[in-house]
Formats: C-alpha cells, sequence, structure tokens
C-alpha cells in the first residue's frame, strides 16, 4: 500500500493558480546615480487575484551597492514595506550588505482580506558605492494566494549604473603627530595582552593612567610594567599596578634618568569571560618629565577581541517539504548547549564564540533531528556550515520513520490536526503522506559533514 501510494503521487503535478498577466515588477527598470548618491527600487505586483503573502530574495552588487536601513531604530537593515498588502505577520525583512542580498517574507493574517489589482510591496533605498553597474535580479518569488496556491508572475528586474561623478575621495583620518598614547594588541598564544606604548616623546619621567575595558567580556589579571621601567629596575619605583572592575591602573616614575622616542610603559593581561568586542578607553593618562610638568599628548582609545574567540559560525538548516524554514532549534554543543532558532529561510548565526570543536544539532517537531559532526571552528571571519536537510515524517519523535508513523498519518488525513501536518500546510494530505513514505526506515539523527 505505502509503494502505491508513493507511484500514485510521483505522477502528479503541482500546478501553480494561473493568474494571466501578473507581473512582479522592480521599478524603475533602468537608472543612473552617481558615486555617494542614493534611489530608491520598488517592488511593485501588476493585475495579482487574492494575494496574501509573499517570499522574497533579491540580488545586487555589493561592490557597487548598499542598502539603507529604512528603520534605524530596528536591529538589521531593511526595507520600508508597503501598506497595500498588510505586514500583519512579518518573517523577514533583511539585506546583507557584504553578500549583496536583501529578503523579505510576509503574511497578512486573519481577519485581513485578500489583496487584488496592482500595488507596491516594498522599497529599497540604495547608496551608490563605487562606479559600475548592477543588476537587482530575483534569488527567488513566491507569491501565495489566500488559499496558499502559488501565483505564477511574469519577473521584471532591474539596473542601477553608478557614473564616478567626479566625487571626491573622502579625506582621510589624520594621523597625529606629536607624542601619541598607543594600545596594542600583544596576544600571541593566550592570555589576551595590551601593550601600553607611548611614540615619539621627549624627556620622559613619570606616567600614571588609568584604562576601562568591558569586565563583561575581560577578566583583569594584572598589570605590568614595561620595558621603559624594566630595563632600568634600581632606577624606578613602580607606585601602582591594580585592576578590576573594569579598570587598570597603572603608576610609575624613574628616580634619575630620562628617555626619550618610542617607550614600552606597560602591559595589561586579561583573562577571556566571554565573546566580544572589548571598548579600551582612556580615562586617565598623564605623562611627566624631569622636572614632573605635563606633557602634552594624544591618548588614542582602542577596542580588543579576547584571545580565543572566533567571530562565530552561521549557516541554513531546511525543513523538507516546506518553504518556510523557520523554528528549527540549532544547539551548538560543546560541553555546554547554546542555542537558536531559524529565521524563514532556515538560516542561524552564533556571534563571537570561543575557537573549538562543536557539534550543531538541529530539530523540529515532525522530524528527524540532524548533526553536523564534530566541527572545527576557528578563525578570524565568519565560518559558513553545509546547507542541512531535516527529514519530514517522524509523527510521534521516536527518531524512527516508521509504520507507526504512517498510521498517524493516515489516522488523520483530511484532517488539520497539526500533530500530522507535515509540511506545515495546515492540512493534512497526499504531500504529508508522501513525506512519510518516501523517508520510511530512516532513522535520526541524519549525520552530516562541516565540509562541503
Amino acid at each position: 500500500m505505502l509503494l502505491s501510494v508513493v507511484a500514485l503521487v510521483a505522477g502528479l503535478s503541482f500546478v501553480p493558480v494561473l493568474a494571466a498577466g501578473t507581473v512582479a515588477q522592480l521599478t524603475p527598470a533602468t537608472q543612473t546615480i552617481a558615486v555617494g548618491q542614493t534611489t530608491t527600487v520598488t517592488f511593485d505586483v501588476q493585475d495579482v487575484t487574492d494575494l496574501y503573502g509573499y517570499q522574497v530574495e533579491l540580488a545586487f552588487n555589493p561592490a557597487v551597492l548598499e542598502v539603507v536601513d529604512a528603520d534605524p531604530a530596528e536591529d538589521g537593515i531593511q526595507a520600508a514595506l508597503g501598506s497595500w498588502l498588510q505586514p500583519d505577520f512579518v518573517f523577514l525583512n533583511e539585506a546583507d550588505n557584504t553578500l549583496g542580498t536583501f529578503a523579505c517574507a510576509l503574511s497578512q493574517l486573519a481577519p485581513t482580506s485578500a489583496v487584488s489589482g496592482s500595488g507596491t510591496l516594498f522599497t529599497l533605498t540604495f547608496r551608490a558605492k563605487s562606479a559600475g553597474t548592477s543588476s537587482i535580479t530575483y534569488n527567488d518569488i513566491v507569491l501565495a494566494a489566500v488559499d496558499s496556491d502559488v501565483i505564477s508572475a511574469t519577473q521584471q528586474t532591474a539596473q542601477i549604473t553608478v557614473s564616478s561623478g567626479g566625487t571626491p575621495s573622502p579625506t582621510p583620518t589624520p594621523t597625529p603627530s606629536g607624542t601619541v598614547l598607543v594600545l596594542r594588541d600583544a596576544s600571541s598564544v593566550g592570555p589576551t595582552v595590551v601593550e601600553v606604548w607611548v611614540n615619539d616623546i621627549e624627556n620622559f619621567h613619570a606616567v600614571d593612567f588609568t584604562l576601562a575595558y568591558s569586565a563583561a567580556i575581560l577578566q583583569g589579571v594584572s598589570v605590568e610594567a614595561g620595558a621603559a621601567f624594566t630595563d632600568y629596575p634600581s632606577q624606578c619605583t613602580v607606585l601602582d599596578t591594580s585592576i578590576g572592575g573594569g579598570l587598570a591602573h597603572f603608576e610609575a616614575t624613574t628616580t634619575c634618568i630620562v628617555e626619550d622616542g618610542d617607550l614600552h610603559l606597560a602591559n595589561i593581561v586579561f583573562d577571556t569571560k566571554s565573546c566580544g568586542t572589548s571598548a579600551l578607553t582612556w580615562q586617565e593618562s598623564l605623562l611627566y618629565d624631569g622636572s614632573m610638568d605635563p606633557i602634552a599628548h594624544t591618548a588614542l582609545n582602542g577596542s580588543i577581541v579576547p584571545y580565543g574567540c572566533v567571530a562565530g559560525v552561521t549557516g541554513k538548516a531546511l525543513l523538507e517539504g516546506r518553504t518556510d524554514n523557520s523554528g528549527v532549534d540549532v544547539s551548538l554543543v560543546d560541553g555546554t548547549s547554546e542555542s537558536v532558532v531559524t529565521n524563514a529561510n532556515g538560516t542561524y548565526t552564533f556571534d563571537a564564540m570561543f575557537a573549538g570543536t562543536y557539534d550543531l544539532v538541529m530539530s523540529h517537531a515532525l522530524y528527524l533531528s540532524a548533526k553536523l559532526d564534530a566541527c572545527l571552528i576557528e578563525g578570524d571571519a565568519m565560518l559558513t556550515m553545509p546547507d542541512v536537510t531535516l527529514l519530514g515524517g517522524d509523527l510521534n519523535g521516536d527518531k524512527i520513520i516508521d509504520i507507526s508513523d504512517l498510521v498517524i498519518g493516515g489516522a488523520n488525513f483530511n484532517t488539520s490536526n497539526a500533530a500530522a501536518d507535515v509540511n506545515g500546510s495546515g492540512y493534512v494530505d497526499i504531500f504529508d503522506i508522501v513525506l512519510i513514505g518516501i523517508n520510511f526506515g530512516e532513522t535520526g539523527p541524519t549525520i552530516y559533514s562541516c565540509t562541503p
């Protein structure tokens, strides 16, 4: 019987709603702007019937254009959503100016009625970064009717040409001249070490500084005298080397010598409490000459990522048979466990984390779990994992798709019981039975390699 059901469905084809004349277009189709200028592109739908939601991903050249955030009060970079189709439930509204993509997915909710006719769904503002030409094309587009069927539409893309326009190059920030107090990251194999240097100084005799750091990210260990003092131990006096509570203090003086040039004043040593970027901010910086008169100087603030931390890891966990891949629980396992949930296109991201070997375990109701096994996560750049697809049909959650799951699906056929609605369509139908059938006998977790 199972083979008969699968064979029957294999002969079926999914027919989109025939909406003759429906056009999905980016407006205007062509335009030219100069470097530094901004312009808008709208995503419009013409002559549509019973539109209720949509999912769109656009691509552009990130070397030429960048998206300007329409709502700085919200996290991320967003488009301005139109009001013709009510954005009752927004799954996704985010641009990635590094990859050159913009994705938007939303739906109306009852009792809002479907819309027909023509209207604008969203508006993107672009800023020209450099001369060149960028096409704006579709990576993905789904127009959903009120009954969840797909509305077919002719797609029209756009193109923006950016001219040099004689725009002057930005004026670089001048390098401070004269005596400068600077911070250097001296971490090599751990722990985190910040060196304090003074450059181009004359007649140096003493120092007294207080440096602030993030106590949530860094654990202060010690403040130690640098070579400016340790090279002359009998002629120098270190008065204070205290650290804690987000402040590092150092005070030292020479007794009979004065020094000139670039001097290494101190080392500040930290342990890592959590991953992230800690600002390093001068609260006080006093330099004195041989007469104990203050030496005028510039004190440059800095920042540091603790030793042993990496930018993070990202990837996609996809739900077989679904276009909405949100809600997959992704756990990063290495003794302890940290979890995030995927968005509508299946993307998950763990930011700022310790380098190491991790398992990434992915789970969702009605699906077998999946695992990226023993992934080495290291380096300065965000690491992208291979896409993972979770297999549908484990209705009773026992980590195997078998006759028990098929019986549950059959008993709920032609109902709206979410406990058997594998593909999340809102209805238990032949497509849910097929998912169980094609995965019959599979067990979880499905193991994936961390390398493509």
